[in-house]
């Protein structure tokens, strides 16, 4: 299979390259030079809750401030016996956490006490060039990786005295995944 450009789905001109449960894929000459993460998986941004009581044999009380998601460049799932050449990946960044809770507190009838909800701000999300999962004998050459970046972690709730940003997120350029007898030829990660 040879990519069609021209049967793409894009944003902002940029390819969204995911590809899943394929073989014999010769895909090259694609430029994801974007400001905006093509695909991100999972993650969320919320904030964290206010303080509530939700009266005894409550489990789970409070809503977590959100962590963000993996954002990719270039998505591979059991992709097989695949040439992957001339691909540029730049200028992209990984999703933001959430933003930290109230200092509101309620009373934990299983734990026996009042809490208070998760102030701290969400961990930001993964960033990776490529990212390939069960994904074998495949052929990557001539890739150009930059200026990728994990997500902002998220700002902390409450009052500045006990307010805590969260963390911002890994980035990386290539990460593979119970992935084996793939090349790596003349590649530039940067």
């Amino acid at each position: 299979y040879v990519l069609d450009s021209n049967n793409l789905s894009t944003i902002d001109g940029s390819p969204i390259l995911l590809f899943y449960n394929l073989s014999n894929l010769n895909i090259f000459d694609a430029n994801i030079t974007i400001d905006v993460a093509p695909i991100t998986i999972a993650g969320y941004s919320t904030t964290g809750s206010r303080g509530n009581n939700y009266g005894q044999g409550c489990t789970y009380c409070r809503y977590l401030t959100g962590v963000g998601g993996f954002s990719v460049g270039v998505y591979l799932d059991n992709v097989n016996q695949s040439k992957f050449n001339n691909i540029t990946i730049s200028e992209f960044s990984g999703m933001g956490g959430g933003t930290g809770g109230t200092v509101d507190s309620y009373y934990n009838y299983n734990k026996g006490g009042y809490e208070y909800d998760q102030r701290q701000g969400g961990e930001g999300g993964w960033n990776v060039g490529l990212y390939a999962d069960n994904s074998y004998f495949n052929s990557f050459e001539n890739l150009s990786i930059s200026d990728l970046a994990g997500g902002n972690g998220g700002t902390g709730g409450g009052s500045q005295s006990d307010s805590v940003g969260g963390n911002g997120g890994n980035s990386a350029g290539i990460y593979l995944l119970s992935s084996k007898n793939n090349t790596f030829q003349n590649n530039d990660i940067s």
